[in-house]
């Protein structure tokens, strides 16, 4: 590893440090199984459909009505109302308003337990550390969830508490330019090269420009670019960017 151009790197969360589609998936079955299941019990449904066929289903919806909830056409909550009370009628399944909340407070509260970080993650985040760079987090989503999440994959040795940016923790979300500058002014930007890694095009390549970062997109889910901007590298894999920063 030979001299670096940046002396602030900060990092997504989310499918970029570990693989949420699979942390996600792991826990939407469990919350079927042990909480969906139960009350389709008592609402005399004898044979429900297996956690594998009602997640499809789920994550059919999940996508369906992102981009609303991205948007801001639906707020967190009522995003997780809709897929949810979409997929059960899909199976013209009994369902309340209060299932929908109490399978979503479970899997915020498990969720967390099945993330597993990419491999080489630990390893470069420590090298960075070594060589005197100031690493971060800035990640959207909830306090509680996003540190539980970086508790279990045992990645809170490297980021500081000041290092680690939260969303609701700042009252502002990626893509605004808010929580990226937020970041800048904290190390004196003026004085300072800062880089981002992400794995969403919009949220994260376009809202860290905009802001004046440079930028590294990982890109492990063949996203599609929105606009001209152009990011320093694109990985198909964590390992990609491990491998980049082997070379530079």
């Amino acid at each position: 590893m030979t001299k670096l151009n940046w002396n602030i790197i900060f990092f997504d969360l989310d499918n970029t440090l570990y693989s949420h589609e699979d942390a996600f998936q792991a826990a939407i079955i469990n919350c079927y199984e042990t909480i969906s299941l139960k009350k389709l019990k008592k609402y005399g449904i004898t044979n429900p459909v297996s956690s594998k066929i009602w997640f499809k289903i789920f994550k059919v919806n999940c996508d369906k009505y992102w981009a609303d909830y991205e948007e801001g056409i639906l707020t967190r909550r009522k995003y997780q109302h809709k897929r949810y009370i979409k997929t059960m009628a899909e199976f013209a399944y009994p369902f309340t308003v209060e299932d929908a909340d109490e399978f979503h407070s479970h899997y915020e509260s498990i969720v967390h337990t099945f993330a597993k970080p990419y491999k080489g993650v630990k390893s470069l985040l420590k090298r960075l550390t070594e060589r005197g760079i100031i690493i971060g987090i800035i990640t959207n989503g909830k306090q509680r969830i996003q540190l539980n999440k970086l508790i279990h994959l045992e990645l809170l040795q490297f980021f500081p508490t000041e290092h680690i940016i939260i969303s609701e923790g700042v009252g502002s979300e990626k893509p605004s330019k808010h929580i990226f500058d937020f970041v800048r002014l904290k190390w004196n930007y003026k004085q300072n090269k800062h880089l981002y890694i992400g794995d969403s095009w919009d949220q994260d390549i376009v809202g860290a420009m905009e802001a004046g970062w440079e930028a590294i997109f990982l890109n492990s889910r063949n996203e599609k670019s929105t606009t001209n901007h152009k990011p320093i590298f694109v990985a198909e894999s964590f390992q990609d960017i491990y491998t980049f920063f082997n070379d530079v």
